[in-house]
């Protein structure tokens, strides 16, 4: 959800935290919103339905991505030169770009799962992208209940990072992958890891609580041919 967590995001940088973490959000958003109109934008904020009657323990529960420190990233940044010298435009529709091929945005409910929902939405739509065809959704359900490697948190979070390792976990010598500019997908992976799609393996989290690994298709499809997998982070 992203404009839900952007708006978040500026609540806590236009005001000060609230003293009592138990205060409710519409009462701030009010005040913030007001403050927003003031400048005469080209668009208006208002509340969000998703949180009426939420306090800000409640909605800092839904934002679980842990955040990294970014000197770990250094030595994976790219030269200037590695950009094309371009002039960005004045506004970008990725659905207008590659109509047909933008997943939704998902609903994580209840769960702080955003990094989990965003790494495999964003993974979904460049593996349609590369693909040329609207491919089926990747299940951030794998990432939670399936990631051996990092601590069962659950619905508590987890790091962007975490996701994006597990992600490229299917990298395989002599694969078939499909190119995009710096990105490239496996669609065809049979490896044990990597992540299945939605239909495979279905959100189930959204109430808070995180199942096992079931290693097995809710809908008869083989596990192992389920698998999408990321040859790079960088998408």
């Amino acid at each position: 959800q992203p404009l839900n967590m952007l708006s978040i995001s500026v609540t806590s940088l236009a005001y000060p935290r609230p003293a009592n973490n138990g205060d409710m959000i519409t009462g701030q958003s009010t005040k913030l919103n007001a403050k927003i109109a003031e400048h005469a934008l080209s668009w208006t904020a208002a509340d969000n339905a998703r949180f009426h009657g939420m306090s800000y323990d409640d909605a800092r529960s839904l934002l679980g991505t842990i955040r990294d420190n970014t000197t770990d990233y250094r030595h994976l940044e790219l030269p200037d030169s590695a950009y094309p010298d371009v002039t960005l435009p004045n506004e970008f529709d990725a659905r207008s770009r590659w109509p047909g091929l933008i997943h939704p945005i998902r609903d994580q409910a209840q769960c702080g799962l955003c990094w989990a929902f965003s790494a495999t939405e964003v993974l979904s739509d460049r593996t349609s992208i590369a693909s040329g065809r609207l491919t089926p959704s990747l299940s951030p359900q794998e990432l939670v209940s399936c990631d051996a490697s990092q601590p069962r948190t659950g619905c508590q979070g987890n790091s962007l990072r975490a996701a994006w390792n597990y992600l490229q976990q299917t990298v395989w010598p002599g694969s078939r992958t499909l190119s995009f500019p710096r990105t490239a997908i496996d669609v065809e992976s049979v490896l044990p890891q990597g992540v299945v799609s939605e239909n495979c393996l279905p959100y189930t989290s959204g109430g808070g609580d995180v199942p096992a690994c079931p290693n097995e298709c809710s809908d008869s499809e083989p596990w192992a041919s389920s698998k999408t997998y990321a040859k790079t982070q960088f998408v």
